[in-house]
């Protein structure tokens, strides 16, 4: 029975409460005395409302270009435009010292912890997509943190920027390579002491805090700790992608049985540059020039087509090189320096004649028609370390000293192009394929692979710097100097690297050891 005054609710009436009260997210009713909890389903779906509109944040226009968007339960990431950009390039470009390992040493510290342009696993997947493809690792993962922001136009300008101070004072340099270049100032070697060894803390800065995140297993440790362990003991070019592999297969192996979707803060990456479409085709394209300059050598003479000679020499070391700088060098040295072998006839007397023998006796010399001197080589190389930038601009000096400005065009170029063609070609697959799940099970041995090749660089370039320098033991005060100003005080990279500068200096002027 119903008491006065109420009214009884039909079929319809109960159907349409429901609707409202799951809408709600309140508890289901099941019978009429219940439908005047019904009567919460408006309060809310208003709060819920609000609550949605909490989550999305200030109206996309409201949001100040380079910062976060203010929300406490996505992770923060900035968005920035070509300002932005120019902004961070512009001065990284002239103070990027130290190599490749640092210069991803110096792009985590400024664009993951300081500026916060992504999650240390998009910057980890980006650099262990660089390792897998040839070209200089640095350079593309120059071009991909302006891709990932602007799209094309973004990533030009960032890699332009990045590139173009060492592009300049190299080709200055190779105009006017003299004896200061063979044997150069006391000052310089010092301040490049000084430089290579705050590098080397940037490297280390980057691999203890990417470890730390990044490697949090038994499985990501060994496959950290067994990357920089081969990589140190063999120096391969093919050693990069060959490891980079291995860990993803053995991750694969160890999560089956794992869900592991992309991350909220993955999977915040809006940008990746040209279509799936737009990318085979630049693929294809980089395929072609590859294919055409190498018929184009081989039917041709030198002195008739110097230019093709030039470019094809540089541009198929630069599709085929795994590993950045300091893999290409051996051979950057054997297309540039050209070697004759020499042997000495050995003469014996046997009665009333004189023959020659065959002799063992026999050395490489410099060819007449070297591009370039070995002295010139190495000279060249002793200051590209000293630069800013890649280390891949040595390519400009060599172009400057084999033909002047034509040179610089066909080497730079042809070194640089396959490496930038390929990260923008396939960066659009990478879209595609970093959600598909045998990837998302292969990315933390990927991860951690491509952490351990940072490490195995920190003592490579660590020794190295300590073999080289004039005062050592110095050079290891203002390494540990270096790590604990960057690490520790947060000291803005460059600043830090070009303190190390003047210790270098100051240390070589009070006869360091």
């Amino acid at each position: 029975m119903v008491g006065k005054g109420v009214e009884v609710a039909g079929p319809a009436d109960i159907e349409k409460a429901q609707a409202l009260v799951e809408m709600a997210g309140a508890p289901p009713f099941e019978t009429r005395a219940d439908l005047h909890r019904a009567s919460r389903a408006e309060d809310a779906i208003m709060q819920h409302g609000e609550s949605r509109r909490e989550e999305a944040g200030p109206p996309e226009d409201k949001i100040e270009e380079g910062i976060p968007a203010m929300n406490e339960d996505e992770p923060k990431f900035a968005r920035v435009g070509y300002w932005g950009i120019f902004k961070a390039f512009c001065i990284l470009g002239w103070t990027a010292f130290g190599g490749p390992a640092a210069h991803i040493g110096q792009f985590h510290k400024a664009f993951v912890e300081r500026m916060k342009w992504m999650s240390d696993g998009v910057f980890v997947e980006l650099l262990a997509l660089g390792s897998c493809m040839p070209g200089p690792t640095s350079t593309q993962m120059s071009f991909s943190l302006g891709i990932v922001q602007k799209g094309v136009t973004g990533g030009l300008l960032s890699g332009i920027l990045f590139q173009y101070p060492g592009l300049i004072m190299m080709s200055i340099v190779g105009f006017g390579a003299g004896k200061f270049l063979v044997e150069p100032a006391n000052w310089l070697r010092s301040f490049s002491a000084g430089l290579s060894a705050v590098a080397v803390a940037l490297v280390a800065d980057a691999a203890y805090s990417l470890s730390k995140k990044l490697c949090k297993n038994r499985v990501t440790i060994f496959c950290c700790a067994i990357s920089a362990g081969v990589t140190y003991y063999y120096a391969s070019q093919w050693i990069f992608p060959t490891l980079i592999a291995i860990g993803g297969i053995l991750t694969i192996v160890t999560e089956r049985k794992k869900d592991l979707s992309i991350s909220s803060s993955d999977s915040k990456v809006e940008r990746f540059g040209l279509s799936m479409y737009g990318g085979g085709i630049l693929l294809a394209f980089w395929l072609s020039i590859l294919i055409g300059v190498v018929i184009g050598k081989n039917n041709t003479n030198y002195e008739s087509a110097k230019f093709l000679h030039w470019f094809e020499s540089f541009y198929v070391t630069g599709s085929i090189i795994f590993g950045g700088g300091q893999v290409v060098l051996p051979i950057i040295d054997q297309q540039v320096v050209k070697y004759n072998t020499v042997c000495t006839p050995i003469y014996t007397s046997g009665g009333n004649n004189t023959f020659s023998t065959p002799s063992n006796n026999c050395v490489r010399v410099e060819s007449p028609d070297t591009w370039v001197t070995e002295q010139q080589f190495l000279a060249g190389l002793a200051v590209a370390q000293a630069m800013p930038g890649p280390l891949f601009n040595f390519a400009a000096y060599l172009g400057a000293i084999v033909g002047g400005f034509p040179g610089i065009i066909a080497c730079w170029l042809g070194l640089f192009a396959p490496g930038i063609m390929l990260i923008y070609g396939v960066l659009p697959f990478w879209a595609k394929f970093r959600n598909w799940p045998w990837y998302r099970r292969a990315l933390p041995g990927f991860n951690a692979t491509a952490i351990g090749l940072i490490y195995a660089s920190v003592f490579q370039l660590g020794l190295k710097a300590f073999v080289i320098s004039p005062f050592p033991n110095a050079s290891i005060v203002i390494g540990i100097l270096g790590y604990v100003a960057v690490s520790a005080f947060n000291m803005w990279a460059p600043v830090a690297i070009l303190a190390g500068g003047v210790l270098g200096i100051i240390a070589w002027y009070t006869d360091c050891r």
